[in-house]
């Protein structure tokens, strides 16, 4: 669907303003799917910790049990031996997983950066294209504000006032 009335598609605000939403919803689908990558990977992480402490503990319940014996098990060495191997094997992944998670994390604040940026950016060329003297209809200023409200991200306002700020305004019907 084309938007915009025949006079104000030449608009380069209006143009600039589409381009924007465009950037901005790429960016918002980064972080989105960044974030669901961690998701995966923290349940790894997870499932690998569970494993490691439940191993541990069968090593640790035979260890006893044959310190206790005086008899020469050889097959609960062998099963202390494999534990001890796939305890070793699965660390490395979750050494892997904590590194993969540190870089992802780095790359998330970028996008999020890049993803705050483009929504100030879009807000000041919002309110030149929808300023009352603007030639642009209703019904495209609806799609462009369902657009900007579909731009859906996870985002801790707790702490940032002007990220809080800036959102309200872009999303907010003006």
């Amino acid at each position: 669907m084309e938007l915009g009335t025949k006079e104000y598609k030449r608009s380069g605000e209006y143009n600039e303003l589409v381009s924007l939403i465009e950037l901005a919803e790429k960016a918002a689908e980064g972080v989105n799917s960044l974030e669901s990558t961690f998701a995966k990977i923290r349940t790894r992480v997870l499932i690998l910790l569970i494993v490691i402490y439940s191993l541990f503990a069968i090593s640790a319940y035979i260890i006893i049990k044959y310190l206790k014996s005086d008899v020469n098990q050889l097959y609960e060495i062998i099963v202390i031996l494999f534990a001890l191997t796939v305890t070793a094997l699965i660390f490395s992944t979750l050494v892997k997983d904590f590194n993969e998670l540190k870089k992802g994390k780095a790359q998330l604040r970028v996008e999020k950066a890049i993803l705050y940026s483009l929504l100030e950016l879009t807000d000041s060329v919002k309110r030149k294209v929808f300023s009352e003297e603007s030639r642009i209809s209703f019904i495209d200023k609806a799609l462009l504000q369902m657009r900007l409200k579909r731009i859906s991200f996870n985002v801790d306002y707790k702490n940032n006032d002007e990220i809080e700020s800036i959102t309200r305004d872009i999303f907010s019907l003006k």
